[in-house]
């Protein structure tokens, strides 16, 4: 009990002023880009923008973080009990994904067979076209890479790129195409 009081106040230090530091911030680059719109910036308050947008992001990752733990938490104290939270999550997530009208270009349909009639025959319709043609690629030149350019490309990874990589990545996403 003795740690739960010294967590938040740590908490309240640390976090409770998210929404204002937010705040600060977006009402300090409305400020400067206004002023870059009038005047244009010099370089110290380019800086100054791009250096508030990196503090920036951290706040809104730091809330979205706050946000899904908090979630998590009352899910693993509410959740699979068979308790009104649970069964308030569930119809949610059943109305969410109902589809109970679908308008048409002869008007609204409804019901759950006259939908899926409609469905049906929207996508034969748009799958059995004989009539389509492909377009072609005739006389279109396309720009050819230099052999440096694609023996860049084709390089092998080092293993100094791939633990970068790994590192810049947020800890709770995988890392993209890119």
């Amino acid at each position: 009990k003795g740690l739960k009081v010294v967590i938040k106040e740590w908490s309240g230090r640390t976090f409770g002023e998210l929404e204002q530091t937010k705040k600060r911030l977006i009402d300090e680059i409305g400020v400067l880009d206004l002023k870059s719109e009038a005047l244009g910036l010099v370089e110290g308050e380019v800086i100054r923008r791009k250096k508030l947008f990196e503090e920036l992001w951290i706040i809104l990752k730091n809330i979205d973080a706050m946000t899904f733990q908090r979630s998590r938490s009352r899910w693993l104290k509410e959740g699979d009990t068979n308790s009104k939270y649970f069964h308030n999550c569930v119809k949610i997530r059943s109305r969410r994904n109902k589809l109970v009208a679908l308008r048409t270009t002869n008007g609204w349909v409804d019901g759950p067979s006259l939908v899926r009639e409609e469905v049906l025959a929207y996508f034969r319709k748009h799958f059995d076209n004989d009539v389509w043609h492909r377009p072609t690629l005739d006389g279109i030149e396309f720009p050819c890479l230099s052999q440096a350019r694609v023996d860049d490309l084709t390089a092998i990874f080092t293993m100094e790129e791939i633990s970068t990589v790994v590192k810049e990545c947020d800890g709770d996403k995988s890392p993209g195409p890119d």
